[in-house]
């Protein structure tokens, strides 16, 4: 008979999915789920998930997990099953993938002195950041009037897959002539 580590476990339960935890010691997830059953510790629960999931892809796996209790990896994987990705996930790489099938005429990681501009075609430089809020935005920004100084170009454009910026942000934007593409990259993927 196959030994398992049961003591290992025990110390995932509850924070780990079965299947996770069948993974970790070697037994099957029915043997997994009796013997959490046999110890009364509920599995983890959806309902807890629910609470937190609007929080995937913009805080950290690492916070939510602590907040969920829950392993980092058991997070990501949920994360990941959603369709949801981050920077970390190669996001940004795959966004620009997927929106230069959109463009004719570009180039892409245009050199300049200071930085490399992601996207350039006849009539724009283009920015890409997977998710847009404030500490993106501020790069963002910055990125674009510096390589407008080098590459002329008549607009400015960030493109990004989820806008979170609020109504006084967009007027900002606005007056400095920077427009923004929210670009779904299930429908254009």
């Amino acid at each position: 008979m196959k030994k398992y580590d049961w003591q290992k476990a025990q110390e995932m339960y509850g924070k780990y999915t079965d299947r996770e935890i069948s993974n970790a010691i070697g037994a099957s997830i029915y043997q997994v789920e009796n013997d959490r059953r046999k110890k009364g510790i509920k599995p983890i629960s959806m309902s807890k998930w629910l609470k937190y999931e609007h929080l995937l892809g913009i805080e950290s796996d690492d916070l939510i997990a602590k907040k969920l209790r829950v392993g980092k990896r058991t997070v990501t994987r949920h994360r990941l099953r959603l369709g949801i990705f981050t920077i970390n996930d190669g996001a940004e790489s795959y966004l620009q993938r997927e929106f230069i099938k959109t463009l004719h005429n570009y180039n892409e990681q245009v050199k300049t002195p200071l930085g490399k501009a992601d996207i350039v075609d006849d009539t724009t430089i283009y920015e890409l950041k997977f998710l847009l809020n404030t500490n993106s935005l501020h790069c963002a920004v910055g990125q674009l009037l510096t390589y407008s100084k080098f590459i002329k170009r008549d607009r400015l454009c960030i493109v990004t897959t989820k806008n979170l910026l609020n109504g006084q942000a967009l007027d900002v934007l606005q007056e400095l002539g920077i427009s923004i593409i929210v670009f779904d990259i299930t429908q254009n993927g």
